[in-house]
């Protein structure tokens, strides 16, 4: 007698639900792994005749090293190969099996509280036009092919290549930044769930509606078979808007998160030591990048990052780069403690996504009983 509903609440089970989660997951995970291998390459020393000619008669495809290059679009080698040109060396990037990202713009800065620009990432074979002379970040394994550096993908060397704008001294944190999606549960599995799903569920009405099932039994089925389109109806309507907003809150804060603790990478390796008032720990290059708290705010020009907070504090912390020239080895001052800031923003970023999953639940529900309730009155 309730079979209708059964198989509603299956179908709606695996289209509208598990597998945009799926989906969701394998994108949160995917843009997850390119900022982790970010912060991986920002500890690599950048590409230059000194750094590879040492290896020049050792290293092969299956020991490569790990670089970064800062350059700009040469030329186009065949179908899956470029060629970036930098200060210090010309090299090739093998595309083969590697993705293209683009970071369009600066638009702001992803430490004002503007709307950060997100990455795109392409198949290099859709990438129709690329204008010689466009900024390219480039990071990974480096092998020796006929005494030339040939960036590639490796074993558990992942690749990145992204085309630019802007200073290269943001360029990381902006990567950081964008490197995430604005609800990573909108994407094309969801799309083509959501898409099957009703296909399917319209199949199916189509043939309860012929048999001899109860009218409740068949209202519910269309009920749950409209699930993806109830939360956007009154009254359950705000409770969506509400959805919206602590979503876009819980990708800000764990966007802070991450720029909070991208200066203190250096200083995991347990290499840092005491100097001049604060700490400092190696730089892939040599230098040192030193971190130093200060009596009150840094000078004017110096990139800041104020997070909000529930605990005030004139604490400053001070990061720079000494006797090092590499933009990755930022300038930058933070309002507080950057670890217990992240941590905040951590569970902040936590309390959010709850909040946002149950107001979309709470306006689906609401407007599933009312329907519910309506039809039963007419």
């Amino acid at each position: 007698m309730l079979l209708p509903i059964y198989v509603a609440l299956v179908v709606a089970s695996i289209f509208y639900v598990v597998l945009p989660v799926v989906g969701g997951y394998w994108s949160r995970a995917q843009w997850r792994r390119f900022r982790e291998r970010l912060v991986q390459l920002s500890l690599a020393p950048r590409l230059s005749l000194g750094a590879w000619a040492t290896q020049r008669g050792e290293a092969t495809s299956e020991l490569p090293g790990r670089y970064r290059l800062y350059g700009s679009m040469e030329a186009i080698e065949g179908e899956n190969r470029i060629w970036i040109r930098s200060e210090r060396v010309t090299a090739t990037v093998d595309l083969g099996r590697s993705a293209f990202h683009i970071l369009a713009n600066e638009r702001g800065s992803e430490i004002s509280g503007a709307r950060a620009a997100l990455v795109e990432r392409l198949p290099w074979s859709r990438v129709r036009v690329f204008p010689e002379g466009a900024k390219v970040f480039v990071g990974g394994a480096v092998r020796i092919e006929g005494g030339k550096p040939v960036f590639a993908e490796a074993p558990a060397e992942p690749l990145i290549v992204v085309s630019y704008e802007g200073t290269e001294s943001t360029l990381l944190s902006r990567l950081i930044a964008g490197g995430r999606r604005d609800n990573e549960y909108w994407n094309p599995l969801s799309r083509v769930s959501l898409a099957l799903g009703i296909g399917v569920m319209g199949i199916f009405l189509a043939i309860i509606l012929r048999g001899d099932w109860f009218p409740t039994v068949i209202f519910l089925s269309l009920l749950i078979a409209l699930t993806p389109a109830l939360p956007l109806l009154p009254p359950g309507l705000p409770l969506f808007f509400g959805y919206l907003h602590f979503w876009r809150k819980a990708l800000a804060d764990r966007t802070i998160r991450d720029l909070l603790r991208l200066p203190l990478r250096y200083f995991v390796s347990g290499e840092s030591v005491e100097e001049d008032g604060g700490r400092s720990a190696p730089l892939p290059e040599g230098g040192r990048y030193l971190m130093k708290e200060l009596s009150g705010p840094p000078d004017e020009g110096v990139d800041k990052l104020v997070p909000r907070s529930r605990h005030k504090t004139e604490r400053w912390i001070d990061f720079s780069a000494r006797d090092s020239d590499d933009p990755a080895a930022r300038h930058i001052a933070i309002a507080g403690d950057p670890e217990v800031l992240a941590a905040e923003y951590d569970r902040s970023a936590l309390w959010a996504t709850l909040a946002s999953g149950l107001s979309l639940a709470f306006g689906l529900t609401i407007n599933f009983v009312i329907a519910f309730v309506l039809w039963r009155l007419v």
